[in-house]
């Protein structure tokens, strides 16, 4: 089994080797450049760091295989390490806990609900097929730029005409082997979820 990390980012590993994607970006674009320090790549995009690779892991990190979430020790680390590089808003989380306030029936498509959720600092609309959303309830929501364990890529987009901002998360969804939807009703809109 792989190690995937996909809290605030989305870690791949490969071998003894682990990539963390900050930011989405295109891998063709002619503007991307590399700086190697020790066992890190450092991945830039446009200028701006969008990932690091890091060689032999294990010298640095006791992660063992399985699913697991960015946590404070890996951030402080590479914050410390790359402090000319990384700054704490590069570590904003792709997934988010979101309130539902509102769900309606989407107009063309009756297998589609539109949900109007609100996050800690702003409101989002996303459309799912997931049936028993409850109204006034926290659920996992993975935003624009976010990528699931399949590899499906999250990006705001319409479906039927209509603009979709994220994604509503089933526990398959991350990978985990459960069924349902991450239910958060015991955590706020102000909080993290760890996995």
């Amino acid at each position: 089994m792989a190690i995937s990390i996909t809290n605030s980012h989305n870690f791949f590993q490969n071998k003894k080797n682990i990539s963390i994607i900050f930011k989405d970006f295109d891998q063709n674009n002619s503007n991307i450049k590399t700086i190697v320090k020790d066992d890190f790549i450092l991945i830039f995009s446009n200028d701006k760091i969008v990932g690091i690779n890091i060689l032999n892991y294990e010298k640095y990190f006791q992660i063992k295989e399985g699913f697991h979430s960015l946590d404070n020790n890996i951030q402080t680390f590479l914050l410390n390490k790359f402090s000319n590089y990384l700054k704490q808003e590069d570590f904003d989380s792709f997934y988010k806990i979101g309130k539902v306030i509102e769900t309606k029936q989407h107009s063309a498509n009756p297998n589609l609900t539109i949900l109007k959720v609100q996050f800690k600092f702003y409101e989002k609309q996303i459309i799912t097929n997931l049936k028993n959303i409850e109204q006034n309830k926290n659920y996992l929501f993975a935003i624009d730029g976010a990528i699931t364990s399949s590899g499906l890529k999250i990006v705001e987009s319409k479906i039927s005409n209509t603009l979709s901002q994220g994604m509503i998360m089933s526990y398959k969804s991350l990978g985990i082997d459960k069924e349902g939807i991450v239910d958060c009703s015991y955590l706020s809109i102000e909080d993290e979820f760890q996995f």
